[in-house]
């Protein structure tokens, strides 16, 4: 994926603003090629003010209906997690910058709308 995007991030864990725009570039080519009809993230606010602090930081990735969607939600009620092809490239993202990036697992997804699939995600320096 990193090759397919060209992605030359910039390498500096205190880049913030660098992790976000490649983070909606990957999002973005992640709709084009239809793997989602949308996506985003929601960053809270003072986002950057949290990072320069505290170097650890809570984010909403979503999708609206990826084409993983009924496996991911079968993988969920079966079983308490599913993994999504889009999960392990953000993850490999943030490893450029040597932040680790995970999902939380006691988010509950099911109370949001049935055609999205709605992550929690912290990443922290290392």
């Amino acid at each position: 994926m990193k090759a397919y995007l060209r992605i030359e991030t910039s390498s500096d864990p205190d880049d913030l603003e660098d992790m976000q725009y490649w983070l909606d570039l990957i999002i973005g080519k992640f709709i084009e090629v239809g793997y989602l009809k949308d996506g985003g993230v929601d960053w809270p606010k003072k986002a950057a003010k949290t990072w320069s602090d505290t170097s650890e930081l809570s984010f909403i990735y979503w999708m609206e209906d990826p084409v993983i969607l009924p496996s991911a939600q079968r993988l969920f009620d079966e079983f308490g997690f599913a993994q999504h092809f889009s999960s392990r490239t953000i993850q490999h993202l943030f490893d450029n910058y040597l932040v680790d990036a995970a999902e939380d697992d006691t988010f509950d997804p099911r109370e949001h709308d049935a055609n999205k699939v709605v992550e929690k995600w912290t990443i922290k320096g290392l």
